[in-house]
């Protein structure tokens, strides 16, 4: 009888004979082509096609307990044509041996129909799913990490994985997108117009307008991209409106052009023509309150960037010094800037009120702060007028309990007269002021609202009716 070690050595030398013999009669079929490789020491290649040939077996040999290169031999089931690849023996899965990025075309295909037979069990987090190419959990896909490891995740960010995707996405049960402070990673879009979804690491990401790995609430965060940006919600006067059927501007409507074409106007006497469809396909935007985050765990944090607009050769200037001198007002904020701002002129109203026209002379004020961009650094923008008696930690409290929620354009309203807001002070979130400003441009956006609201009003009317129509909440 021949002991069991004596056995396995004896079967491994016959089939290393058999993989000699394959190996001499190709390269006697491709007139000695490869023969003048045969002396090269062994080089792992991956040009097996799992899907040309159904049988496939792999010949191993270990001489005197050594680790050895050997050779994979696949046998064509039907015309007996052996295809040799070289590979470096470890203990690992056929899919390993043939090279990750054969996977999905080579023997991953076989194993991933194992899987769905449910004769291979997917892996769950944490596992291995470098044979099975599939992942238990919803939205999960498997990624490579090297040649002998793969793991499921959402995302794969990781500089030291190899990132290659192994089989299919595992679908998720239902599908929808995500919304404010909700993990993104799996759905990789988002019901909030304007934002994307924006990843912190493997495990979490989530809706936002913009993200920055350098500062601010995202500061360390991948930041890498995850699907699409959801559509804007509105168009602006004369601009398109057949997909949104909403217009920006507060009392215009999306009237009907065509069976194509749609257009938004607050003035449909002289733009609506005769030749036109003329149905009223949607209204416009208006203000909306912002709902409180129920676990104050989410809300958005408390830091403070606030600054002062100061008139040259005014008191405001002797205003501005004292709160310096007795580190009050904006130098008690986190952050802080002044700047100049110029004279406006007085206009009365039909009510026979006057108002200050300074939206012209606020605007500018506004770029200053942009092409400053300390703002990007904190969760609220304060503007604060040099004759405001302003104590931050008042306003720090106030906006602790209000439990708003992070990543959203918000704007918050100051007293019960009128419309709610009066420029004393002006509070807005960090994303409302990056709404304001526009992704690409400096002035996209405040230009769009001057041309909409005109200069002939207050520059806090101006903000706030620019606030609704870019859908920030107060």
């Amino acid at each position: 009888a021949v002991k069991d070690q004596g056995c396995r050595k004896l079967t491994i030398a016959v089939l290393g004979v058999c993989a000699a013999v394959v190996l001499v009669a190709l390269a006697a079929r491709s007139g000695g082509s490869d023969a003048a490789t045969a002396s090269e020491p062994p080089q792992r290649k991956y040009e097996t096609n799992f899907m040309d040939s159904p049988s496939t077996r792999l010949a191993e040999a270990e001489l005197e307990g050594a680790v050895a290169s050997t050779q994979a031999v696949q046998a064509d089931a039907e015309g007996g044509i052996a295809v040799a690849i070289n590979t470096d023996y470890t203990e690992t899965s056929a899919a390993e041996e043939v090279g990750m990025e054969d996977w999905s075309r080579g023997g991953g295909l076989a194993l991933e129909a194992e899987a769905a037979e449910g004769e291979l069990t997917c892996a769950d987090s944490g596992e291995d799913c470098t044979r099975s190419g599939c992942c238990q959990g919803e939205g999960l896909q498997c990624f490579a990490q090297a040649s002998n490891y793969a793991g499921c995740l959402a995302a794969c960010t990781n500089e030291t994985w190899s990132c290659a995707t192994l089989g299919k996405r595992t679908p998720l049960t239902n599908p929808g997108c995500s919304g404010l402070n909700e993990n993104c990673l799996l759905t990789q879009c988002c019901t909030l117009p304007g934002t994307q979804c924006f990843m912190k690491n493997d495990f979490w990401g989530t809706c936002a307008y913009s993200c920055d790995s350098n500062e601010g609430w995202s500061k360390d965060w991948s930041c890498m991209k995850l699907g699409e940006v959801q559509p804007e919600v509105c168009a602006w006067s004369g601009g398109a409106c057949t997909y949104s059927k909403k217009c920006c501007h507060p009392g215009a409507s999306c009237y009907q052009k065509n069976s194509l074409e749609a257009y938004c106007s607050n003035t449909p006497d002289n733009d609506v023509g005769a030749d036109w469809d003329g149905s009223v396909l949607g209204g416009s935007m208006s203000e909306f309150p912002v709902q409180p985050v129920k676990d104050a765990s989410l809300a958005k944090g408390t830091t403070l960037f606030c600054f002062m607009a100061v008139l040259p050769g005014s008191p405001e200037e002797q205003l501005r010094a004292l709160a310096e001198s007795k580190h009050a007002s904006i130098y008690a904020c986190d952050g802080h800037m002044t700047t100049s701002s110029s004279h406006a002129d007085m206009k009365a109203w039909d009510s026979g009120d006057n108002t200050l026209v300074n939206t012209e002379v606020f605007v500018q004020v506004w770029r200053n702060v942009k092409q400053d961009g300390q703002y990007k650094s904190f969760d609220w923008t304060v503007k604060v007028d040099p004759d405001n008696v302003f104590f931050p930690d008042r306003l720090r409290y106030h906006l602790q309990q209000l439990r708003a929620p992070r990543n959203f354009p918000i704007y918050i309203k100051n007293t019960d007269k009128e419309f709610g807001f009066l420029g004393a002070i002006e509070v807005f979130s960090v994303e409302a002021m990056d709404k304001y400003f526009g992704k690409d441009n400096i002035d996209d956006n405040d230009k769009h609202c001057f041309r909409e609201i005109s200069s002939n009003s207050g520059e806090d009317g101006f903000m706030k009716g620019c606030m609704d129509m870019l859908g920030a909440g107060y």
